[in-house]
């Protein structure tokens, strides 16, 4: 059984099944006569004296379910003009099981007391006075408990169709669990022993042997129906939450369970439904918080419940730029600029990410990415080596809108400071420190040593021996006293 909602609308729910789910109710209600009559075959009571009161109960049942179920029936036949009735389906059994409960307990009460008296019947040549004193209670209270879970039953048929056909969730009434398991209990095993203890002290030997097999074969039918009704009562809202359950363990937020009851576990769905939707939330502001903040800082700040501390690391930091894109840009439209960028950071921010940097900042035409934060990474250099590479592989393989772009990249290590810097309201992700700067003139050296892609000793000196670096030269930085030996890839030496 499925708890999605069918997403095909109403439209394609044929009024038929509605209807039927009405003939239901009806005839869930008529169950109980149905029931009467069949002890009445059991304990072999002339039909004569059964018919007056049945054809009273069936006239009854009817008219009372009727006013009862009436907003619920006026829902179904027109769902578009009238609300969902939740108040009516919250308390369709208990309104059933009052109703049935006064029949019932009214119709014992003339069945065994009035009638007789009234078509001068000696009852008592039947029945013995504790049998008119107990049967007429054990009577009322089989039949009041019996309709209440045939009616629990139906309810939760309702609130499921209900949920399937519209995507209304009807909310859990005032209920409890222990109260429902005390009646099962009653009905299942105290009523049945009773009725067998009432009619073993109150006859011979032999009349006790015939009336015994009456009560066994009554008491069989009477736990038959009983239990199955229990049973689905029982068991269908723990089988929708374990349905649902299973599902989110699949990943799969988009389930919602059915309140499908109103004791503990109706409430439980309602609170299910509450944690899936924040969930469901959560997930919503995790993946739009990533598209405006690096994947990997929106996850380690979704974890520390927004407080990401400022962190202090060594860390390798890689500056990528465009190569003469202030003459591409004066030569396109802005549209065009737009779509030549939007290719290129998609294209670039791939590598990136795949060997575990993360993007801070993304200045016009250029990139800053750094690696070890804020999630630590051993190989971090060997890491901002491989995506600079890949990065410089993707510009001389494709064009981005049509244009020829060429990448230039400076790669730094040293120690550097991340954190969130902003304003009350506003933050951002950022990174500082001298390898922040030296890798940002690292790029701009690029220019001037005819190269695209150049690396300081310092990351040299973390890289395994494969790495195919050489030296460049040993360079004097803008901000620096001492020069920096400088080192790129072999077959990266050429003219820009």
């Amino acid at each position: 059984m499925s708890f999605q909602r069918d997403t095909e609308g109403q439209e394609n729910q044929p009024g038929r099944d509605r209807r039927r789910l009405v003939y239901r109710f009806y005839l869930s209600m008529l169950g109980i006569a149905g029931i009467d009559l069949c002890f009445a075959i059991i304990y072999q009571i002339p039909f004569a004296r059964f018919l007056p009161t049945a054809m009273i109960l069936v006239v009854l049942t009817l008219t009372g379910a009727h006013l009862i179920f009436r907003p619920i029936q006026n829902f179904l036949r027109d769902p578009e003009a009238v609300p969902v009735p939740n108040r009516s389906i919250a308390s369709l059994s208990y309104r059933c099981t009052a109703l049935i409960a006064a029949l019932i307990g009214t119709l014992a009460v003339a069945k065994f007391v009035l009638l007789p008296h009234i078509l001068g019947f000696d009852i008592e040549s039947l029945l013995t006075r504790n049998e008119l004193l107990w049967l007429p209670v054990l009577h009322t209270l089989y039949y009041t408990a019996l309709i209440f879970f045939v009616m629990v039953d139906y309810e939760a048929v309702l609130r499921f169709r209900i949920y399937i056909w519209y995507g209304a969730l009807v909310p859990a009434a005032h209920g409890r669990l222990l109260y429902r398991l005390l009646v099962a209990f009653t009905v299942t095993s105290l009523l049945p022993i009773s009725l067998i203890v009432l009619h073993a002290v109150e006859y011979d030997k032999a009349a006790e042997f015939r009336s015994l097999g009456q009560d066994i074969a009554a008491t069989a039918l009477a736990l038959a129906v009983t239990l199955y009704f229990v049973t689905r009562s029982l068991l269908r809202p723990i089988l929708a939450l374990d349905q649902a359950t299973r599902s989110i363990e699949r990943n799969d937020l988009s389930v919602n369970v059915p309140v499908l009851s109103n004791d503990e576990t109706g409430h439980m769905a309602d609170g299910f439904n509450r944690m899936v939707q924040g969930l469901r939330e959560r997930t919503l502001i995790r993946e739009t918080f990533g598209r405006y903040v690096p994947e990997r800082v929106a996850a380690a700040i979704v974890s520390s419940e927004g407080k990401l501390a400022p962190t202090s690391a060594t860390a390798t930091i890689l500056f990528v730029d465009i190569a003469d894109f202030t003459q591409i840009a004066e030569h396109a439209t802005p549209d065009q600029v737009v779509e030549i960028l939007n290719e290129y950071f998609s294209a670039v921010v791939e590598p990136i990410e795949k060997n575990n940097g993360v993007i801070t900042q993304f200045q016009g035409d250029a990139l800053l990415a750094m690696f070890n934060l804020p999630m630590p990474d051993p190989d971090h250099a060997g890491a901002a080596l491989r995506a600079g590479v890949s990065i410089h592989r993707i510009c001389s393989q494709r064009r981005f809108a049509g244009v020829v772009l060429k990448a230039r990249i400076g790669i730094a290590t040293g120690r550097v400071t991340a954190g969130n810097v902003g304003s009350d309201k506003r933050l951002t992700y950022t990174v500082h420190g001298d390898a922040v700067n030296l890798a940002a003139r690292l790029e701009q050296l690029n220019k001037q040593l005819g190269t695209h892609l150049l690396v300081d000793e310092e990351t040299v000196r973390r890289l395994d021996e494969s790495a195919s670096l050489e030296f460049v030269d040993e360079v004097k930085v803008r901000g620096r006293d001492s020069t920096v030996r400088v080192y790129t890839r072999k077959e990266n030496v050429s003219s820009s």
